[in-house]
């Protein structure tokens, strides 16, 4: 079976063609970013596995995750007509004997080389669902998965925040030069992203089930295809725009910036589907996803197929 963000190998992080329309406040919410309500079935499950489905503490100036830091996930596919959800819960574990510090991860971007600090961080996703939600007669074969891995809080704590608040205050800057350069701290930002979505990225991929799920959305390439390529080579285009989004929409606290990120992900050349991140600053309780508090997954050609990701509780243990 061909897995779908493990083949994120290959990011493009651009400054052409950056959105020049980007509005002086935050957008409405997308249709498809209102929130779903939670199916019966997924409530019996959280209740029983002891898994909370609400509440989101207040954000710590810190980006030091704590073992039993956690983040419930609501996830929920349309196609068609048919709905399905599920639960991913993600938790911070005990530290171990693990070395808390690796050697810094090293970007070579803006002609020079940005380093990054890296330290892996012990945690466990499980998986339960899918279940189907929609009026359908035939019932789905849920699953109960879990998955244990290393998070690196480094490079969740950079965030793409930063980058997405750049591109999109550059281009408020309506006399800036064409190609005026970036600060160093702002190709800092740049190069940071990409430490930051790959370690997102790798929650993801920790969870067969979630990757079956994708794969409805994606049209894989067709043989030909993969006979010219010798395979088949992803590219993950992000940052070349961002929109303010509204912390209300959120749960995030008044003035807390968070913006919408768009993406769009090609197999052999082929433009397959259009991802939106919902980023915010990666502060526990929502470092342990990277300050990523939802994505949309959009099969590209097609309206009515759709995923929804969306951070609904999540915890700080430190504050319990």
């Amino acid at each position: 079976m061909v897995k779908v963000f493990p083949l994120l190998a290959i990011m493009l992080l651009t400054l052409e063609g950056i959105d020049t329309n980007c509005r002086a406040s935050a957008q409405n919410l997308p249709a498809k970013f209102k929130a779903v309500p939670i199916s019966a079935s997924v409530a019996r499950a959280a209740a029983t596995n002891d898994i909370p489905l609400a509440g989101i503490d207040s954000p710590l100036p810190t980006h030091i995750l704590h073992p039993g830091d956690s983040a419930t996930i609501l996830g929920t596919m349309f196609l068609k007509r048919k709905e399905t959800q599920w639960l991913l819960y993600l938790r911070a574990e005990a530290q171990g004997t693990i070395a808390t510090n690796q050697p810094p991860m090293v970007v070579n971007m803006f002609k020079r080389k940005i380093s990054f600090a890296s330290k892996p961080v012990p945690a466990s996703l499980r998986m339960l669902g899918p279940f189907n939600v929609s009026d359908d007669s035939k019932q789905l074969k849920s699953k109960d998965q879990t998955a244990r891995f290393m998070l690196n809080e480094s490079f969740l704590g950079i965030g793409l925040d930063r980058a997405a608040a750049i591109i999109w205050h550059r281009k408020q800057v309506t006399n800036a030069p064409p190609g005026y350069p970036l600060t160093p701290d702002e190709q800092q930002a740049f190069a940071g992203a990409l430490p930051a979505i790959n370690s997102y990225f790798d929650i993801v991929q920790h969870t067969d089930g979630l990757d079956e799920l994708l794969l409805h959305l994606v049209k894989l390439p067709s043989a030909w295809s993969v006979i010219r390529h010798l395979g088949v080579t992803s590219v993950l285009e992000i940052m070349r725009t961002s929109a303010p989004a509204n912390p209300a929409d959120w749960d995030l606290p008044l003035n807390t910036p968070a913006f919408y990120v768009p993406c769009i992900l090609q197999l052999n050349e082929q433009s397959v589907l259009k991802i939106t991140l919902v980023v915010t600053a990666p502060n526990p309780p929502r470092l342990i996803c990277g300050g990523v508090i939802a994505v949309l997954v959009e099969r590209i050609g097609d309206n009515e197929s759709y995923m929804i990701l969306r951070v609904i509780s999540a915890k700080c243990k430190s504050q319990e």
